[in-house]
C-alpha cells in the first residue's frame, strides 16, 4: 500500500510529465510546479490537517508520529507506524488493530507579540 506522501508524489509526477504544465521563459522550460518538494510538503500538510485517514486509504511514512483510532474505538496518541513490520507502536507496545490515523497538529505558537 502506498503512503500518503507516495500518492501525492505520484500525482505531482504525472502532472509534471504533462507538457502543458511547462512555461517557456527566455527559451527555457519551467514547470508550473517549480518547487515540487515545497508543493508536496504543503499538499501533505493541508491534506492531513484535522482529518482522520483510513488505513485502507493510506499509511503514514516511517517514523511519523500519529494519533490513531483503533478497532476498540479508542484514540491513542504518540504512535508510530513501522512499514517493514506492518505494525503500529506506542510506548514500546504494539497497538493491535488501527483503523484510522492522523498526524499530530503543529505545536502552538508561544511567542509573545
Amino acid at each position: 500500500m502506498q503512503t500518503l506522501k507516495q500518492k501525492l508524489q505520484e500525482i505531482i509526477d504525472k502532472q509534471l510529465s504533462d507538457n502543458s504544465t511547462q512555461t517557456d521563459i527566455d527559451g527555457k522550460k519551467y514547470h508550473d510546479f517549480v518547487y515540487q518538494s515545497e508543493l508536496l510538503s504543503i499538499a501533505e500538510q493541508s491534506y492531513n490537517l484535522d482529518r482522520w485517514i483510513s488505513t485502507k486509504e493510506a499509511l503514514p511514512d516511517n517514523n511519523t508520529e500519529c494519533i490513531v483510532y483503533d478497532r476498540s474505538e479508542r484514540i491513542i496518541g504518540n504512535v508510530w507506524y513501522h512499514p517493514e513490520k506492518y505494525e503500529w507502536w506506542s510506548d514500546g507496545q504494539k497497538v493491535l488493530i488501527v483503523t484510522h490515523w492522523m498526524t499530530l497538529p503543529s505545536p502552538p505558537n508561544t511567542e509573545s507579540k
